[in-house]
């Protein structure tokens, strides 16, 4: 009985000592939902400036001088809200086909993230700078 009692503690603290060396490697779940909703961003982000740059190949289009004006012309745009907030991401033109948009993180990502260098950005309020006339991010602004 004593001996059951032993392998009890020890199976019991082998287990313990795998769910936290797996929170070590892949973090907490909460860890895990924030990375998920800054990739959610990155991704509406990423999506909206794709639209930008289509629309500038194809027409010559420049991009809108706010949100606003964007979504008057695409009702049916979506992807343009954080999230958690559900208020509309940050949006600035900067004339001469450049804008920027902004969102909040929760967690930075470095030039290792799965999006890699462009898209990486520390935690909190930041901007990415776009030339409608170029695919993606055209330079961070820190």
């Amino acid at each position: 009985m004593k001996g059951q009692g032993v392998l009890l503690a020890v199976v019991t603290a082998v287990v313990v000592a795998v769910i936290v060396w797996g929170f070590f490697l892949t973090g907490t779940p909460r860890q895990a939902r924030r990375f998920a909703l800054d990739q959610k961003r990155i991704e509406d982000i990423s999506d909206f400036s794709d639209e930008l740059y289509q629309a500038w190949k194809k027409h010559h289009e420049p991009p809108p001088s706010s949100l606003d004006e964007y979504m008057e012309a695409h009702p049916l745009a979506d992807g343009l809200l954080d999230p958690v907030t559900k208020k509309a991401y940050g949006y600035r033109s900067l004339g001469e086909g450049k804008y920027e948009m902004c969102a909040t993180f929760d967690a930075a990502v470095g030039d290792e993230g799965e999006y890699g260098a462009p898209w990486a950005h520390p935690a909190g309020d930041y901007c990415f700078r776009f030339d409608v006339k170029r695919s993606g991010p055209a330079r961070p602004v820190r």
